[in-house]
């Protein structure tokens, strides 16, 4: 029986820096129908298969903005949308989010030999990308429930939106004491 030659040297497997790599998420599963804020981690090019088409695979890791959603600080969803022109409601909310126009789409993507996508006409990637998007209730191929990224439902976070930053919040508002001692209201 032959055997395989994986082309890599000793100690590439032992010597591996384990903690550089990305750590499964092993906390609660947050709540669908809610949009979230995300930290675009990843965006890919993805060729197609035979007979398929062409995917944008986006992976977003929910930023918490209160300490209700800290609970879910780390939580990662990928999405997978194919492009066609049939099946534009699953990413043209993407590219809405992202500020890429139609043109900067068909005719200026730029990405790396991994597919990782470095810019899309105007649209640069960086690692500060924040989008919105929706959680659905969904279920897998053997018909269990999972939650996935709502394809059709991206959107940009509005200037007002805090992100939890870790903090406890304080109550900031003070209050005057007048002379005899009470508080005035």
């Amino acid at each position: 029986m032959p055997k395989m030659d994986w082309g890599i040297g000793t100690g590439t497997v032992e010597n591996f820096d384990r903690d550089s790599v990305y750590k499964p998420y092993a906390g609660p599963t947050p709540p669908s129908g809610v949009v979230y804020i995300w930290k675009l981690k990843t965006l890919k090019l993805v060729h197609a298969s035979t007979g398929g088409f062409p995917q944008l695979r986006a992976g977003l890791e929910l930023i918490p903005r209160t300490a209700e959603e800290k609970r879910y600080a780390g939580f990662y969803r990928s999405t997978y949308s194919p492009v066609s022109n049939n099946t534009a409601f699953r990413f043209v909310p993407l590219l809405d989010a992202l500020g890429v126009t139609e043109r900067e789409f068909i005719k200026g993507v730029s990405y790396e030999k991994d597919g990782s996508i470095t810019a899309m006409g105007r649209w640069k990637w960086s690692k500060d990308i924040v989008l919105q998007a929706q959680l659905k209730a969904d279920e897998d191929q053997h018909g269990n429930p999972r939650v996935v990224i709502n394809d059709g439902w991206f959107g940009v976070p509005s200037p007002d939106d805090e992100y939890w930053d870790g903090e406890e919040e304080e109550d900031d508002e003070e209050y005057e004491d007048d002379d005899d001692g009470e508080d005035a209201f």
